[in-house]
């Protein structure tokens, strides 16, 4: 027989040692193991290919005890036990067995490769966190130095309180483990007198900590009687620039349902249709509009708001002339939009903004810019693949009205935003000549930085 030689084969057996008196084997029987009753390590682990030929299964050398008791087998190399033996173990006293599982197998038909692969998976050891004085010093000031965000400090912080603090006010220990956001309270009760509790509560557990609420606001007037006027927050008092603005946009609004804008927006029996999109930027925000301009066989000419889309400026600070970019990407995404479903042909749409910044960006290749307005600028000639972008004027592009704004009075005198401006109704070729770009300061236009890096090196 082959056998493999391990350091250990399985854990000690039995898992308990037996006394004496429970198993008595007879006198004159040679056991295999004379120690079974006591608990020990296992010196060979045989398999079932080998089982039959070292035990002898006959009935003279098998000998069966009480029912469920012990059988004795014969075998080449003595008598062995099995079975099973009841024992009492006092109430203090837990028995238990943890082995050990090894597995072993030979290798056939693997190449070196895998074999390597297999021993260095099994004899794997994992590295011990050596760190050397530099390292240990930046992990020592990692830990002195380093702190969490402070949303979650300011929450913690009044968990912390309402931990060492909280028991004499359960209500607002309640409060500060539920119902704070960051550092802001926003909880109810569901009465007068339990409100006015909670708040009191919450306004000494927090002094405790040195922590001062303040802009209190609630929807019953008494429940705020003890708190002082000065860390209150009247909710009537509002700018008053703000609020003439607000009723003066208030009164308005019902002018809203005079605008009238008309379902068909072609002309009947059209011979030419036309998309113009105009985009426009402001600090306040930027926006693109788009007409259709039909001609009928009479030569008669019709131009009607199609679509429109504005957007607020971002609230991290950028250029007009980045805002201006953004505006023309809107217009181009918009006329994408409209285009998949009236599916203009690509002479028919006109592109038009009153930056000549952005005329410039989209009428070079996007590789000339840096990254902010090659993104943008490689976007557009995507979508509007060549198709013309034309200058027009300030006063007269009808996407000022979105950037900047105007009141619904204002927008009901502006024909020009129903009807585009009064230009589209004139002669078609006016509309395809190329525009000459006035020159502009290189810095404002953004071009993309190259660095160039030599070498000499002396024989």
């Amino acid at each position: 027989m082959n056998f493999f030689t391990l350091h250990n084969i399985t854990g000690d057996q039995p898992a308990s040692s037996i006394p004496d008196d429970v198993v008595m084997p007879p006198r004159d029987m040679h056991l295999a193991d004379p120690e079974f009753k006591k608990r020990g390590s296992i010196d060979l682990l045989l398999g079932q290919e080998v089982f039959y030929d070292v035990h002898k299964l006959d009935n003279e050398n098998i000998q069966f005890r009480e029912e469920g008791g012990l059988t004795f087998i014969n075998t080449k190399f003595g008598w062995v036990v099995s079975g099973q033996v009841k024992l009492t173990a006092p109430n203090n006293i837990f028995l238990t067995n943890i082995s050990t599982n090894m597995y072993c197998n030979a290798l056939f038909g693997n190449t070196l490769e895998d074999m390597m692969e297999r021993f260095r998976r099994i004899e794997e050891v994992q590295p011990a966190s050596i760190f050397t004085p530099e390292e240990e010093e930046c992990e020592s000031n990692f830990k002195s130095n380093h702190y969490p965000p402070s949303s979650f400090l300011a929450t913690r912080v009044l968990h912390q309180l309402a931990d060492d603090e909280g028991e004499m006010f359960p209500l607002a220990q309640r409060a500060l483990k539920a119902d704070f956001y960051v550092d802001d309270y926003i909880g109810g009760a569901e009465s007068d007198k339990e409100a006015v509790a909670c708040c009191e509560e919450l306004r000494k557990l927090l002094a405790r900590g040195g922590f001062r609420l303040r802009k209190w606001v609630s929807n019953h007037p008494g429940v705020l009687h003890d708190v002082p006027s000065e860390d209150r927050t009247d909710p009537d008092s509002v700018n008053i620039e703000m609020a003439d603005k607000w009723f003066e946009f208030l009164c308005q609004i019902p002018l809203i349902r005079n605008i009238q804008v008309p379902r068909y927006i072609f002309v009947s029996k059209v011979i030419s249709k036309q998309l113009h999109c105009f985009s426009d930027a402001f600090k306040m925000g930027y926006g693109a509009c788009v007409y259709v301009r039909t001609v009928d066989q009479g030569g008669r000419v019709r131009v009607e708001l199609l679509a429109a889309k504005s957007r607020p400026s971002p609230l991290k600070r950028a250029s007009i002339a980045r805002l201006e970019l953004c505006g023309a990407l809107m217009a181009a995404k918009l006329w994408e939009t409209i285009n998949s479903a009236l599916s203009f042909g690509s002479e028919d749409t006109i592109f038009w903004t009153d930056s000549t910044i952005v005329l410039h960006w989209v009428r070079a290749p996007s590789y000339h810019w840096a990254t902010y307005v090659a993104n943008r600028v490689s976007q557009i000639q995507e979508i509007t693949k060549g198709r013309g972008w034309r200058h027009v004027k300030g006063v007269e592009n009808p996407a000022d009205i979105i950037s900047r704004g105007v009141l619904p009075e204002e927008l009901l005198k502006a024909e020009w935003w129903m009807h585009g401006p009064k230009w589209l109704l004139e002669n078609v070729d006016q509309f395809s000549d190329e525009v000459g770009l006035p020159n502009v300061n290189p810095e404002i236009l953004e071009r993309k930085k190259v660095v160039l890096m030599t070498t000499i090196e002396e024989k």
